[in-house]
């Protein structure tokens, strides 16, 4: 059993050095997704904090996802546009604050957070 197991994750090592990599190995397809998604949910944390003061956390980012995609009716959440295919502009109220916010239908999650003069300023473009 051991050289049978050995012999497995050398052939893993192999692929991965070809230029496979491991996410395409079966068992590790999820990871790459999940990684996205908690980086996105990390930057949109940054961001609701630098624009709007507020400390939000990864299941805060979550819930307002999922409000998002209509899993749940806790918050208010109005589509403003559709930027391109996987991204869209909503606006959200959390907490008595009005945030406009970038969700990534890629990722299945809120990717960041817009200024609160966003969308004036490119109102004013036209």
């Amino acid at each position: 059993m051991g050289r049978q197991k050995s012999r497995r994750l050398n052939q893993r090592d192999a692929r991965a050095a070809k230029g496979v990599g491991l996410a395409k190995l079966g068992h590790l397809k999820h990871l790459p997704a999940k990684k996205e998604a908690w980086h996105a949910r990390a930057h949109a944390i940054k961001r609701a904090m630098e624009r709007y003061n507020l400390r939000l956390s990864h299941r805060d980012i979550k819930d307002m996802s999922a409000n998002i995609r209509g899993e749940r009716k806790d918050i208010a959440v109005t589509l403003i546009e559709k930027q391109s295919g996987t991204r869209s502009l909503y606006e959200v109220i959390w907490s008595n604050v009005k945030m406009l916010v970038i969700y990534d239908k890629g990722v299945k999650s809120v990717s960041t957070l817009l200024p609160p003069d966003a969308l004036e300023l490119k109102l004013q473009e036209f």
